[in-house]
């Protein structure tokens, strides 16, 4: 793949008043694209490393050989979009007018004051169309040394998706997605399902909470799109069903509120990422899910479901191979101590009392296996 430095290249030094923020900049969110310059500003101030670079363009000058990529389509005459490049554009225009941040407007004033080197212009590589620079996002933000999140990976693939759609379609689709960022269909499938997903979160104004866009984990809606139950409980086919013809939208609304809005103690109904297996036990199961809407919590209600036996049998197993393993190396143990002893007698007493549950709940007909121990 060339890059910015290939020979064939060539770069244009371009005023900073005549380069745009690229409002379809996969960092941003909805919110953000819609706004103005100075809601992107102070966006990509919180998070990204803008004030690091106004300090480094400040007292070192631009370094040439990292050029903006810029196109003419969709700008004004005259004007260029920077479709990669934006944090370095945002830097380059705080040291020379740092009123335009809204925030820590004292440290960026600071900063603008003490550099030593401001520029006025860019180097630049200027191409007709976005397309032409999206394989090279790709390159730098998917695979290279400056990896977006989940959710900005999302995006691109958005974008990327709506150039590549006219020549392919359904699964051949996201095979050649997976191909263009190194990945895998499923993986690039999951991901668009997961931004439709918050598409509609977003739409339906976070469907009547007080959770905001900072509010939405998208790793988190994207991993629970790993288990099936809660594919269906969605009306989604599998985590691969990217334009959900059948969402239930009041569904995606309680899902919402479970994984996202805390209680007054900071807390979600899910509680850690972790349970998410427990919650996608319990939207399998009528009574626990039930039992979930009505307030228990999600430890209890997935006790009406098949997860406590489970839980039962894999712990039964794991002692058992536990007590197996010590039993092959106790003739290698030359010294042993009371503690051994008081272990095992509880062991031996834990073993005795789940024997009698076990028992108890055996068939009647079935009560022949005498006593533990």
């Amino acid at each position: 793949m060339n890059t910015p430095a290939s020979p064939e290249w060539k770069v244009e030094s371009i005023s900073l008043e005549n380069l745009i923020l690229d409002p379809q900049n996969p960092r941003l969110p909805p919110s953000v694209q819609e706004g103005d310059e100075s809601d992107y500003i102070e966006y990509l101030m919180k998070s990204a490393d803008v004030l690091e670079l106004m300090g480094s363009i400040g007292s070192r000058g631009y370094f040439e050989g990292e050029p903006i990529l810029v196109t003419k389509e969709g700008a004004k005459d005259g004007s260029y979009i920077v479709v990669e490049g934006n944090c370095r554009l945002t830097a380059s225009k705080l040291l020379n007018e740092p009123d335009l941040a809204i925030k820590r407007k004292k440290t960026v004033t600071e900063i603008a004051e003490q550099a030593t080197c401001k520029v006025s212009t860019l180097p630049c590589v200027v191409y007709e169309t976005r397309d032409e620079i999206l394989d090279y996002l790709g390159y730098r933000h998917v695979k290279g040394a400056h990896p977006w999140d989940a959710l900005q990976k999302a995006r691109y693939l958005e974008q990327l998706k709506r150039r590549l759609e006219k020549d392919f379609q359904g699964w051949e689709l996201h095979k050649q997605l997976a191909k263009e960022i190194g990945s895998t269909p499923g993986y690039v499938a999951k991901l668009l399902s997961s931004l439709n997903l918050y598409h509609h979160i977003r739409a339906h104004d976070f469907f009547d909470t007080d959770l905001s866009e900072d509010d939405i984990s998208f790793s988190l809606l994207s991993t629970s799109l790993s288990y099936t139950s809660i594919c269906q409980y969605l009306g989604l086919e599998n985590s691969s069903d990217v334009e959900a013809p059948n969402l239930k939208l009041e569904n995606l609304g309680k899902l919402t509120s479970w994984l996202f809005e805390e209680n007054k103690e900071g807390v979600t109904r899910l509680g850690e990422s972790r349970n998410l297996k427990s919650l996608a036990a319990v939207v399998e199961h009528e009574q626990a899910l039930e039992k979930f809407m009505k307030g228990e919590s999600l430890e209890e209600a997935a006790n009406w479901t098949s997860l406590p036996r489970e839980t039962f049998h894999i712990s039964v197993q794991e002692t058992k191979n536990g007590l197996r393993r010590a039993l092959e190396v106790i003739h290698r143990v030359t010294e042993t101590s009371e503690d051994d002893i008081m272990e095992l007698k509880e062991i031996q007493a834990l073993l005795r009392g789940l024997h009698a549950q076990v028992k108890d709940k055996l068939p009647t007909d079935k009560d022949e296996f005498g006593e533990l121990l």
